[in-house]
């Protein structure tokens, strides 16, 4: 019989649509620890009623999938949700702390509406188009031949220059925003490189072709950018929605196929499902060379957002 490991956690209802066919047949094993052992009064059987595939998986690409119970699932001591990571989309307050951003007014609506205000000025000229518009600025008054005499013609040829900066440039500042942004964002988003997570399933051992008890086991996170260098001797390509960790004692095998990569959270402290096994490497389990990798699942959290409903 083959299984598939999967993460549970609280969501309201899945979309219908994109389902994938034939799911009245498939069962999920909740709470299960020994599979050898159908009558653990732990365990509960859930049939599948909806499967809500990603629009864009393609081979490694994408690879999850959001799958919802017939049932609701009753939690105990072997059944627990786990959180999903924060959204790198999602953001706290920055400014430059200028009166009108520290009134009370204003900080009583922060208060008001849950929004967290970074407790530092802001350092983010890059983000900001007036700034390129100031460098621009400057270095067309400093093509003048010879410096301003007076405080005077220097107002008088800054409004001069000002005047000449085409409207095109000022067009591409506004339009460039969303491209900064967003590398910005990817830039300073959570990546868990150098943090020691935690994986589990029931794949395959070096003793034996499966495990019947769920087996766990420490694992560290990798850079990006070390495992694409790595997984390009394949013709592989690591994209951002992919995260890698291995090389170590541990690694994930066959079976173990959609099962959590489980790290702490630094904020909270509690556990995250970071990623979902999706593929190692060939032609054994546990390469030196070729990490395993996961779907990155703060990539998702958008696109989960968009395939739930709340219950009527």
């Amino acid at each position: 019989m083959t299984h598939l490991v999967m993460t549970l956690v609280s969501l309201p209802s899945v979309r219908t649509g994109s389902v994938v066919p034939a799911i009245a047949r498939l069962q999920v094993a909740v709470g299960a620890h020994n599979l050898s052992d159908p009558d653990d009064p732990r365990r509960a059987i859930r049939f599948v009623s909806n499967v809500v595939r990603h629009p864009e998986y393609h081979g490694v690409n994408n690879d999850i999938s959001l799958v919802r119970l017939s049932e609701p699932v009753r939690y105990s001591s072997a059944v627990r949700p786990i959180c999903l990571p924060r959204n790198p989309g999602q953001h706290s307050n920055n400014d430059d702390n200028a009166r009108y951003h520290v009134s009370s007014a204003t900080m009583q609506w922060y208060a008001d509406n849950n929004v967290r205000r970074l407790d530092w000025p802001a350092q983010s000229p890059d983000l900001n188009p007036i700034e390129h518009l100031w460098d621009e600025l400057d270095r067309r008054v400093r093509t003048r031949q010879a410096p301003p005499k007076s405080i005077a013609q220097l107002m008088e040829w800054l409004q001069e220059e000002w005047r000449q900066i085409p409207v095109d440039v000022l067009h591409t500042l506004v339009e460039s925003m969303p491209d900064r942004m967003a590398a910005v964002i990817a830039a300073r988003a959570r990546t868990y490189a150098g943090v020691v997570g935690v994986i589990a399933g029931w794949g395959s051992t070096a003793e034996a072709s499966s495990s019947d008890v769920l087996l766990f086991a420490p694992i560290p996170v990798l850079n990006n950018s070390f495992c694409g260098a790595a997984w390009a001797a394949r013709g592989v390509g690591i994209r951002a929605g992919m995260l890698c960790a291995g090389l170590a004692n541990t690694a994930t095998c066959l079976g173990d196929s959609g099962g959590p990569l489980m790290v702490v959270d630094d904020q909270d402290g509690l556990y995250v499902v970071a990623g979902i096994t999706s593929f190692g490497a060939p032609p054994a389990c546990n390469s030196l060379v070729y990490p395993d990798v996961w779907t990155r699942v703060s990539s998702y959290i958008d696109w989960i957002g968009l395939a739930l409903v709340d219950p009527e």
